[in-house]
């Protein structure tokens, strides 16, 4: 099994270029972001699992470098069609984001909270996001972007509805007696 974090990518030898390129002009390019994919899929095909942290589809990025919904959604037809060969499932937990971001901050700090909004005020948003309000509506936004441009470019796409208020014990049954079907 090939598992690693979403924080792991910029140090994994397939997204190389994308390090680079990132660590250069804080974007990347989506031939480049293709390519790489192309890569990953080399090297993971050989497992019987692959296992990545909301690495695919890259929307939320996408829409942080102020990529158009009609872009995200020719990206992920391009791109659903590279990862094919290790036959994607996703697996969306999906949770209102006004509920979710106090919780991580009582488990993460303040700090966490002060660091994220920072880090959202830098995106290419319009309009641009200045805080918590409009942070959780660009999270609402991104949630129907990714969604709908996965479901649109033909991913499997597993929802978990209610995420932030359901135990992590419910939500994996769930997802366990989901992938079933998958063999």
């Amino acid at each position: 099994m090939d598992l690693f974090d979403e924080e792991h990518v910029l140090s994994r030898r397939e997204f190389a270029a994308v390090a680079t390129q990132f660590r250069a002009t804080g974007v990347v390019e989506l031939d480049v972001l293709l390519d790489a994919s192309k890569r990953f899929v080399t090297s993971a095909v050989g497992y019987d699992i692959v296992v990545t942290d909301t690495l695919f589809p890259f929307v939320p990025s996408l829409l942080a470098w102020g990529h158009d919904e009609e872009t995200i959604r020719s990206f992920l037809m391009v791109l659903g069609s590279i990862l094919e060969p290790l036959r994607p499932f996703i697996i969306y937990l999906d949770g209102d984001p006004a509920a979710v971001l106090p919780r991580a901050t009582s488990r993460s700090g303040d700090v966490w909270l002060h660091n994220f909004l920072s880090k959202v005020t830098t995106y290419k948003t319009t309009p641009p996001i200045r805080d918590l309000q409009g942070t959780v509506a660009h999270l609402r936004r991104e949630r129907d972007v990714t969604l709908g441009s996965m479901i649109d470019a033909g991913f499997n796409v597993l929802l978990l509805r209610d995420a932030d208020t359901r135990s992590s014990d419910e939500l994996a049954a769930e997802a366990l007696a989901s992938l079933d079907w998958l063999d």
